[in-house]
């Protein structure tokens, strides 16, 4: 199916630097970073999290997340959810919580199967038990 996440609103709990805002990570660029910033990035938030409205349902049965060619190891136990709630802890959890970069890791590519398809306006990234900053470079939603 096709990624229904280009263009859609993002917010997430912090921005740090300012140009590394939410909406980064759903502007359809999957290329290398350089210096123009292609992610979302937050400040060392407890839990920070990153959310995207759909602006309507959607039955959700996959999330890609493109990670960050360095310091890729900032997205290790996090967690997506998938709901009718713009209160993501009310919100359903899709897959796995772990990072296990898929092969080859150079891709940087994770992909997260829902365990059941989840219909849900909001989509939602929180790293879990860490204080950290949370950096997505793309983010995909099928």
């Amino acid at each position: 199916g096709n990624n229904i996440a280009v263009g859609k609103l993002a917010t997430q709990i912090s921005t740090y630097p300012s140009t590394w805002v939410a909406s980064n990570a759903v502007n359809g660029y999957k290329g290398p970073v350089v210096d123009v910033p292609h992610c979302s990035h937050t400040e060392a938030n407890a839990e920070p999290w990153w959310k995207l409205d759909l602006g309507g349902s959607y039955v959700i049965v996959r999330v890609r997340l493109l990670n960050r060619n360095i310091v890729g190891n900032r997205l290790e136990d996090f967690q997506v959810r998938v709901g009718e709630n713009s209160d993501i802890s009310q919100n359903s959890i899709c897959g796995r919580t772990t990072n296990q970069l898929d092969d080859p890791p150079e891709s940087r590519s994770i992909t997260v199967d829902c365990d059941q398809p989840i219909t849900g306006r909001y989509v939602s990234v929180q790293l879990i038990d860490k204080t950290q900053h949370l950096t997505l470079c793309e983010l995909e939603v099928y």
